[in-house]
C-alpha cells in the first residue's frame, strides 16, 4: 500500500455546507471539523477527483470506453446506482482518500490571533428577470471559508508495485484538472489548485496502455507466506489465549444497524462481524495463518466495548431499573429487579454501558457519543443531487475520538499469540464508507494471557446468573432460531459439556429481549439470512438440578456459546457482581479524550498571510464592540483632544496612505516621524511618548481596548487599532462641536 499527501489551495472564498443554519443569523453554515475549523470532506474530494479522472480517461481513450476508463473504475470503484450491471457485483476502490484539514500549527495560531474569524458571512438574493429588482423573501446569508486557505489530506493506494507509477501519474494529472470545489462553483466560489505532494508525475506513462488492476486488491504472495508459516508457528503446547486490543476511532465509524428511507443508522460499538475480517487481513498481511485458524475454529473475535479511565464497559443488563425521579440526579440508584421489586417509581434500563465503580455497590454508566452527517450523490450531467444516483442521504456514526476494547481469542502457542498481537497495531479501516470520511481507527495491543478454564464444583439447587454481553444466536433441533431463555440454557449446557436438563430456567427471573441481525455478503453482493438473536444485556437465572464440576466463567466470556461465536456472538458473563447485587449508586463516566502525539510542521507563507487577514477581521469585529468609555480613556491618555484636526489627519495618513499593503512599513514610517522633533514637535510630548510606547509594546492597546493583554498582536493589528482610536476621537470631537453649535442656536 502506498500512502501520499495532497494539498488544496483555495483562490477564492469557498464553502462545503453542513445542511444546517444558525437561528437568527445565518441560513447556511459551513461544515466544520472537531476543532471547529472548515474542512473538505473526503467524499467531496473523491467525487471531484473521480469526475476529473473520468474526463481524463475519456480523453486518453479517444472519446469512447477503453482501457483507461477501466483503469479509472478500478481506482475509484464501480457505481452500481448508475450502472445496473447485474452480471457482476460492486467493484471496490483501490484508492482511499481522507479529509483535508488545516494544519495543527495553523489552527493553534488562529485561535490566538483571531478566534472565531476563520469564516465570513456573505449575503445573496434572487433578481427578478422582468423588473431587475430583488425578489421578495429570497435574501439569504451563507457562511463562507476564506480565500487563500491551504488544506492538507492523506490518501492511500493499494495496487501492484509495477502499476504504482502509472496510477500516481494518472491521479496527479486528474488533480491538476480540478478548478473548483464546493458550493457556488458557477458563481466563482471554491476556485482552487489541487496537487499531490511529493509525486513527480511522468506524463509519458499516459501515452501507452495502462496496466490491468485487480478489483480485489494488489496481487501478493501473502497466502503463500501464510502457508509457509503454518508449520513454523506450530508449537508443542497449545491453549486458548486472550489478546486484548484497544481501538481508537480517528474518524467517525459506521457499523450498519439498519436503513430507514435515506437514513443509515449505526450500532454504537464495532461488532465482531466487522472486526473479524480486519483481524484476519492484518494477520495474513503479517504472514500469520489467521485464515487457516479461523477455518479450523481456532480464532474468535469479540464485539468491541467502550473503554474510558482504564475500565471496559459492558452492555447494561436488562435486569436493571433506574429511579425515574431521583433525589440526587447526578447519582441515581439502579435496582436489580432479579433481587426484588423497587419501592420507588423506576424504569427499565434498555441502553447504555456499565462497569463496576470504585466503591461498594457503585457503578459507572456511559453512553457512546454518536454523530450525524448529511451527504449527497451528485449526478454528472446536471452537477446536482438527484434521486437517480442516490440524492441526499444521512449517516449516523460513532463519533471520532472514542476508545474501545475488543478481544481476539486464539488457540495456539504463546509465540503465535504474541505475533498476532503484534500484527494488530497501527491504523486500520472498518465499517461502511471506510475509504473516505469514516472508519479510520488506530489499534494497539494491550495484553496476551492464557485463558484459565478452571471451574469450581456447583451443587444441585444453586442459582447461576447468565448475562449476555453480546447478541447470542441459538438454533433448535430443527435448525430454527430459538431466542428464548430455554434455548440460551441449552446452549450453555452444550458449551460446558453438560447433560440436557442439568440447568433449568427460573421463570420469574428472566429479563430477555430479542434482536434482529441482518448482514451483507460483500463478495457475493447478496444479503445474508436474517437472524433472530437473544439481545445483548439479557439476563437469565438458571437453577442446577444435579451436582457438577462447574462453569468456566472465562471460557464462556472468551469462547462464547451458540452459533457464529467466531464473530463475537454468544459472549456470556456468569454471576457478575452487577447482576448479583441488589442496588447500585450510579455515576456518569467521564469520556476519555484521545491525545495522540502529532508532529506539527511550521506555518508556511500562505498560511501566515491568511492569519493576517483573520487577525485583522477579528480585531475589526472586536473594535466595533469596544467600550466607548475605554476608547475615550485611551484618547485622553494619548492627549488627542489637544491635537488639531490636521495633526490627527497627519498621523492617520502615515498609517493609511500608500502603506495599506505593508503594515510594518506604515508603523516604521510613524516611528520615524515621531522620532524627528522638528516634524512632530507640535503634537506634544505626551502624545509622542504614548504613541512610541504603543509601538514598542502593542499589548497596551489590546489590554485597554479589548481587555486582553494575552492576544498575539501583529503589525496589522497595531496599525488598525491606532487608526480606530484616532477615528473614534475625531467622531467624538465632531459630536461635541455639533452640540455646541446647537446650544448657541
Amino acid at each position: 500500500m502506498t500512502t501520499f499527501d495532497y494539498r488544496i489551495e483555495f483562490l477564492s472564498d469557498w464553502r462545503i455546507g453542513s445542511g444546517a443554519g444558525r437561528s437568527g443569523s445565518v441560513d447556511s453554515v459551513v461544515l466544520r471539523d472537531n476543532d471547529g475549523f472548515p474542512y473538505v470532506p473526503a467524499k467531496t474530494i473523491t467525487g471531484i477527483l473521480r469526475d476529473a479522472a473520468e474526463h481524463l480517461a475519456w480523453s486518453l481513450d479517444s472519446g469512447q470506453p477503453g482501457p483507461w476508463t477501466e483503469f479509472a473504475i478500478a481506482l475509484f470503484g464501480s457505481q452500481p446506482s448508475m450502472n445496473k450491471d447485474l452480471t457482476r457485483g460492486p467493484q471496490p476502490a483501490l484508492l482511499s482518500v481522507r479529509p483535508a484539514h488545516h494544519s495543527i500549527a495553523f489552527k493553534e495560531a488562529a485561535r490566538l490571533r483571531g478566534p472565531g474569524s476563520e469564516t465570513i458571512v456573505r449575503s445573496s438574493t434572487a433578481i427578478d428577470g422582468a423588473t431587475g429588482v430583488a425578489r421578495d423573501h429570497t435574501l439569504r446569508t451563507m457562511e463562507m471559508a476564506r480565500a487563500t486557505s491551504v488544506l492538507h489530506g492523506t490518501a492511500s493506494l493499494e495496487c501492484p508495485p509495477e502499476a504504482e507509477g502509472v496510477a500516481l501519474t494518472f491521479l496527479a494529472a486528474a488533480a491538476a484538472m480540478i478548478e473548483e470545489i464546493g458550493g457556488g462553483r458557477r458563481r466563482g466560489r471554491g476556485r482552487c489548485r489541487v496537487g499531490l505532494v511529493g509525486v513527480d508525475p511522468d506524463l509519458d506513462l499516459l501515452l501507452g496502455t495502462p496496466p490491468t488492476l485487480s478489483s480485489t486488491g494488489p496481487a501478493s504472495d501473502r497466502d503463500h507466506v501464510a502457508s509457509q508459516n503454518d508449520s513454523s508457528m506450530e508449537e508443542p503446547t497449545e491453549s486458548w489465549y486472550r489478546i486484548d486490543i484497544t481501538l481508537d476511532s480517528e474518524l467517525p465509524v459506521i457499523i450498519p444497524a439498519g436503513t430507514d428511507g435515506n437514513v443509515l443508522s449505526s450500532h454504537d460499538h464495532p461488532l465482531g462481524t466487522t472486526l473479524l475480517p480486519m483481524v484476519v487481513a492484518l494477520g495474513e498481511r503479517a504472514g500469520l495463518p489467521c485464515s487457516a485458524m479461523l477455518k479450523a475454529g481456532r480464532l474468535k473475535v469479540s464485539d468491541a466495548a467502550p473503554t474510558t479511565g482504564g475500565s471496559v464497559f459492558l452492555r447494561a443488563p436488562l435486569a436493571w431499573s433506574r429511579e425515574k425521579s431521583p433525589a440526587d440526579a447526578e447519582h441515581p440508584t439502579a435496582f436489580n429487579t432479579l433481587r426484588g421489586v423497587p419501592k420507588v417509581v423506576a424504569k427499565q434500563v434498555r441502553s447504555g454501558w456499565v462497569t463496576p465503580g470504585s466503591g461498594v455497590d457503585t457503578a459507572l454508566m456511559l453512553d457512546v457519543e454518536m454523530t450525524t452527517r448529511a451527504h449527497a450523490s451528485i449526478a454528472d450531467n446536471v452537477q446536482r443531487p438527484t434521486e437517480a444516483v442516490g440524492g441526499l442521504f444521512t449517516y449516523t456514526a460513532i463519533a471520532a475520538g472514542q476508545s474501545f476494547t475488543f478481544t481476539v481469542t486464539a488457540r495456539c502457542g504463546e509465540r503465535l499469540a504474541g505475533a498476532i498481537a503484534g500484527a494488530l497495531s497501527g491504523n486500520a479501516a472498518i465499517g461502511t464508507s471506510r475509504k473516505d470520511d469514516y472508519g479510520l481507527v488506530n489499534l494497539a495491543p494491550n495484553s496476551v494471557v492464557a485463558i484459565d478454564q478452571a471451574s469450581s464444583p456447583i451443587t444441585a439447587g444453586s442459582e447461576i446468573t447468565l448475562w449476555c454481553l453480546s447478541d447470542t444466536v441459538i438454533l433448535d433441533h430443527f435448525g430454527r432460531h430459538d431466542p428464548s431463555a430455554e434455548g440460551l440454557t441449552r446452549a450453555v449446557e452444550d458449551a460446558c459439556g453438560l447433560a440436557t436438563g442439568t440447568l433449568e430456567v427460573v421463570v420469574d427471573k428472566v429479563r430477555l429481549r430479542t434482536e434482529r441481525r441482518d448482514g451483507w455478503h460483500s463478495r457475493w453482493s447478496l444479503p445474508r439470512a436474517t437472524m433472530t438473536a437473544v439481545a445483548a444485556g439479557s439476563v437469565v437465572v438458571v437453577r442446577t438440578t444435579t451436582n457438577f464440576d462447574g462453569v468456566s466463567r472465562s471460557a464462556l466470556g472468551g469462547l462464547g456459546v451458540g452459533q457464529r461465536t467466531a464473530e463475537g456472538f454468544g459472549r456470556i458473563a456468569v454471576d457478575h457482581p452487577l447482576t448479583t447485587g441488589t442496588q447500585f449508586r450510579v455515576s456518569t463516566a467521564a469520556r476519555m479524550t484521545i491525545d495522540r502525539p502529532t508532529q506539527i510542521r511550521p506555518i508556511n507563507a500562505d498560511e501566515d498571510r491568511l492569519l493576517d487577514v483573520i487577525e485583522a477581521d477579528h480585531l475589526a469585529g472586536r473594535l466595533k464592540t469596544a467600550s466607548t468609555v475605554a476608547t475615550r480613556r485611551l484618547a485622553d491618555a494619548w492627549g488627542l483632544d489637544h491635537l488639531s484636526r490636521s495633526q490627527v489627519s497627519r498621523i492617520r495618513g502615515l498609517l493609511t496612505t500608500g502603506a495599506a499593503t505593508d503594515d510594518r512599513a506604515a508603523l516604521d514610517a510613524l516611528r520615524a516621524w515621531l522620532g524627528d522633533p522638528q516634524r512632530s514637535r507640535r503634537i506634544g510630548d505626551k502624545t509622542r511618548a504614548a504613541l512610541l510606547a504603543v509601538l514598542d509594546d502593542p499589548t497596551l492597546l489590546t489590554a485597554e481596548l479589548l481587555r486582553n493583554d494575552r492576544l498575539v498582536v501583529s503589525a496589522r493589528t497595531t496599525r488598525e487599532a491606532i487608526v480606530f482610536v484616532l477615528e473614534a476621537s475625531t467622531r467624538t470631537r465632531n459630536r461635541g462641536d455639533r452640540r455646541t453649535e446647537a446650544q448657541h442656536v
